[in-house]
């Protein structure tokens, strides 16, 4: 057995021979395969050995094989006798030793390596211990390290990152040595540096931590955004965060109800008896948007109802909607207490029902649709009585027919269309039957009727008008006369020009101006045009009035609805024979805005001067209204006390109106200011009462 003591011995006849001649000398071989080796037996290794005898005192692996004797007798060098005695054969049995590091602990002790050995039956016993770092020998016992020649355990005092690196065991017995070695580091954190987050729902960082000796704690942090110091975050106490920082080998951290709040930095911090480490920062990228929405409408004319339709669509990755919420005028609409006046209008149906829809149904509606990434609103849509574009008509010379293609707006759909005539300004208007050869070709269909009138002169005083009628009301408007003092409800301003000449009014004032300007105020005019319209190189060809007028038509700066910028133009040329004339042709057509003031107002009167920060032409005769609405709902007086008394150049224009008093008077306390702020919604920038001028936003 490996370790134990081998004796071989040689038993000589010497015969006729004398044992004590020095002729005679025996040597020990060593046979292991087709290798001979003599033995040295004055060495260690065969301590205890002699020409008789042949002592192997501690057999190794190496020592297996076959031994053999050899007598060698010499009485002169041509007379040489060997003789060799039989072989042995020597068996080395045994095993090395079984060596495993099993784990490793750390405490307030220091770090401590386990390791186990153990030997196998018929094997040798261990006779050596010995640790290694980096493969250089470490001592048995000191400050630093301690272990014993005859236990595997390792223990490290004060343990520091300085102690990082590959520790290695070595055990040994007769047989040979056996080794086992084991790395000690600061943690090693694998983590995912971007984190996906939908937003509303919840993500999960996760890492995976390799740590030997073991991890001490592992905690989260998160970013302040203010200071960029990373704090701990108790998972453990929060209705925000979940997860766990107890499984030391694989953690997460869970966000829950994902907000653009939680868009920052988070790491995780991990210790063991090492040293401390940071993993890398995780930046969480938020992904989803706020609903889009589309929105139209549906008109059931036999139900009498309106169907307000709106699609509601997400974006790839965007958190489902939370909330649907119709809104008129904006005030929320209350579907669930409407006793049936609304139905829809909610997540599993975004479209809202209008039943039984009348005039009280007018109305602004807006719908919104939310998520966790945010609130979208639709357009607004307007309920309201039909809203008709009117446009200038072309006229046919050869045939002498006037065609009128006017456009209809109308929320909910129309129900009827009219066509209406009066031969004179003092008659009533009439329905025309437009399958009269008179008006053969003319259309009542909705959004686009037309109107064909033949035989029609331009010094005819026949006027020709539409009504419209639809859930909500009626409107009327004709060709050179208001719609009988009722609003279309529609604040923009037609947006055309004359089209081969105008109406006979309009055409009359035009020809009168043209004939009245001197050529020579032609150059003052186009300095004065050069001033608000973008003329370039246009003024070059301008050699007549009618040139002027073409300019100011073809750029929509005057038409028959505006003569601002005609009177503009007369007074920069002293002509106030002619601005007058512009006043009194908006007068008489009623929709068109002027320049115009009237005289002294009457006792018990006061003028109130409202000045517009914007041009005139987005101003239209339904924003004076809005304005006097307003201005009576805050004095609490009647409209019927508020009139529009002129219109009046500025640095941008000004409304004057003319009031009662005492309610002007109101509109001038100090506790009023807050409620003329109202009033800026109307590009309204001050007022000037009896002589206090009340600044209400700045202008611009």
């Amino acid at each position: 057995m490996c370790g134990s003591t081998a004796i071989f011995r040689a038993e000589i006849e010497f015969g006729s021979l004398d044992p004590d001649s020095t002729c005679w000398s025996l040597e020990w071989q060593h046979r292991s395969g087709i290798r001979t080796n003599h033995l040295d037996i004055k060495t260690d290794k065969f301590s205890g050995s002699s020409h008789h005898r042949l002592v192997i005192p501690n057999v190794s692996r190496d020592d297996k094989g076959t031994y053999i004797a050899v007598i060698s007798y010499e009485l002169s060098s041509d007379f040489k006798f060997h003789s060799h005695s039989n072989p042995i054969k020597l068996k080395a049995t045994g095993d090395v030793p079984n060596l495993e590091i099993k784990d490793v602990t750390s405490g307030t002790d220091g770090v401590v390596i386990h390791a186990n050995y153990s030997v196998s039956n018929q094997s040798p016993a261990v006779d050596k211990i010995m640790w290694s770092k980096e493969e250089k020998p470490l001592p048995g016992s000191t400050e630093k390290y301690t272990y014993s020649r005859y236990d595997a355990g390792f223990r490290i005092h004060n343990p520091t990152q300085s102690d990082s690196g590959t520790y290695t065991c070595t055990v040994s017995n007769p047989v040979g040595p056996v080794t086992d070695s084991i790395t000690l580091d600061i943690p090693c954190v694998d983590i995912i540096e971007e984190h996906v987050a939908v937003i509303g729902q919840s993500v999960t960082i996760a890492a995976d931590i390799k740590s030997c000796p073991p991890v001490e704690y592992a905690i989260w942090e998160k970013m302040n955004s203010i200071t960029d110091e990373f704090h701990e975050i108790d998972i453990m106490e929060s209705d925000k965060y979940s997860g766990s920082n107890i499984d030391h080998r694989h953690p997460q951290l869970v966000i829950k109800n994902v907000t653009f709040e939680d868009r920052l930095l988070y790491r995780l911090t991990v210790r063991n008896a090492l040293g401390e480490i940071n993993s890398k920062n995780v930046v969480l990228t938020l992904v989803g948007d706020p609903p889009s929405l589309t929105i139209h409408q549906k008109t059931n004319i036999a139900e009498e109802n309106v169907q307000l339709v709106c699609k509601v669509s997400l974006s790839k990755n965007s958190p489902s909607v939370t909330a649907i919420v119709w809104t008129k005028d904006t005030k929320d609409i209350d579907i669930s207490r409407s006793d049936g006046k609304y139905s829809g209008g909610n997540r599993d149906e975004p479209s809202l029902t209008i039943n039984s829809i009348h005039a009280q149904d007018a109305g602004e509606y807006q719908c919104s649709a939310v998520n966790a990434a945010g609130k979208m609103c639709s357009e607004i849509i307007q309920l309201d009585r039909p809203f008709i574009e009117w446009t200038e008509p072309d006229y046919n010379s050869g045939t002498e027919t006037f065609t009128w293609k006017p456009v209809i707006k109308s929320i909910p759909d129309a129900l009827t269309v009219q066509w209406k005539v009066r031969n004179s300004f003092i008659d009533d208007f009439q329905p025309i039957d437009v399958h009269d050869k008179t008006y053969m070709g003319s259309l009542t269909a909705s959004p686009r009727p037309v109107l064909v009138v033949h035989g029609y002169k331009d010094n005819d005083i026949q006027s020709f008008g539409i009504e419209v009628s639809n859930f909500i009301g009626t409107t009327f408007i004709d060709e050179g006369f208001d719609d009988e003092g009722e609003d279309q409800g529609d604040s923009r301003l037609p947006a055309y020009f004359a089209h081969k000449g105008s109406t006979v009014q309009f055409h009359r004032l035009k020809t009168t101006i043209i004939s009245e300007v001197n050529k020579n105020n032609l150059p003052s005019l186009i300095e004065s045009l050069r001033d608000v319209a973008d003329l370039h190189d246009s003024h070059q060809n301008v050699t007549t009035m009618d040139d002027v007028f073409h300019i100011l038509l073809q750029k929509k700066i005057a038409h028959k609805d505006n003569v601002i910028m005609i009177q503009f133009l007369m007074r920069k040329i002293g002509r106030e024979d002619l601005d007058n004339m512009c006043v009194d042709y908006a007068r008489n057509r009623k929709r068109a805005l002027c320049f115009y003031e009237e005289s002294t107002p009457a006792n018990g009167y006061t003028h109130v001067q409202v000045y517009i920060d914007g041009n005139v032409k987005s101003f239209s005769k339904k924003d004076i209204r809005r304005l006097i609405s307003t201005v009576a709902a805050m004095t609490g007086c009647h409209e019927k006390f508020i009139k529009v008394n002129g219109l009046g150049p500025h640095q941008s224009f000004i409304i004057i109106l003319l009031m009662k008093t005492e309610i002007a008077m109101k509109l001038a306390e100090e506790n009023m200011y807050s409620s003329l702020k109202q009033l800026s919604k109307l590009k309204v920038y001050k007022i000037t009462i009896g002589g206090k001028e009340i600044t209400i936003s700045s202008k611009g």
